[in-house]
């Protein structure tokens, strides 16, 4: 009998799926700095981090430039997949794609030992693109 619960439990670990590495919260704050245009590195940037539950599966934040006298100094809403290292705009169907984006996000990939394989099973559209629609913009 222990023999046999022993073979169950070996087989069991056999075929468990490996613990998937998640990207950590200061790491989706660089790649959200990453993601913002150009322009606005200009001036000095603040990105808070907002509610865990406001979409399941990513890190919100949203971005801010200087003190606007006559308007609001929002930047934008961004999401990050905290599997994928994926930037997706926090309001609309829209994924940001910057060289520089581009080159953390490959470097946050193989440091959690991310292969392309797992990380295109892993990869799914913005939760604001209508899966009837057109893809995702590109900026």
């Amino acid at each position: 009998m222990v023999r046999l619960a022993f073979a169950l439990l070996i087989a069991g670990l056999a075929h468990a799926e490996p613990k998937l590495k998640l990207i950590s919260a200061n790491q989706t704050r660089e790649l959200v700095r990453a993601a913002l245009p150009s322009g606005t590195l200009k001036e000095p940037v603040s990105i808070q981090r907002g509610s865990d539950d406001y979409m399941p599966g990513y890190y919100s934040f949203s971005a801010y430039g200087p003190v606007n006298p006559v308007g609001s100094s929002l930047i934008g809403h961004f999401l990050v997949d905290f599997k994928t290292g994926d930037v997706l705009d926090g309001i609309v169907c829209l994924e940001y794609r910057t060289l520089s984006l581009a080159k953390l996000q490959i470097s946050i990939r193989k440091q959690l030992g991310l292969s392309r394989a797992e990380y295109h099973r892993l990869r799914h559209p913005s939760p604001f693109c209508d899966e009837n629609g057109p893809n995702a913009h590109k900026f």
